[in-house]
């Protein structure tokens, strides 16, 4: 079985990152979401409460804070 990406939208911002990854992506095309969700599997809605992420892990965004 596959381990599950997230996706989250913060403040208007839509991104994701594989489960096996520190990294996330921004996304900006609906076909490349797409994309991704037919390979990946569709998200489940989860409380924040029960994943491994704390609320550290969107703000700042860690798209835009490259550890500077």
């Amino acid at each position: 079985m596959t381990e599950q990406g997230v996706l989250v939208a913060v403040d208007g911002e839509l991104r994701y990152r594989d489960a096996d990854s520190h990294q996330w992506y921004t996304v900006t095309d609906e076909a490349e979401l797409s994309h991704h969700l037919q390979q990946q599997g569709q998200p489940v809605v989860q409380s924040l409460s029960e994943t491994s992420l704390t609320r550290h892990h969107f703000t700042p965004s860690p798209l835009t804070n490259d550890g500077e």
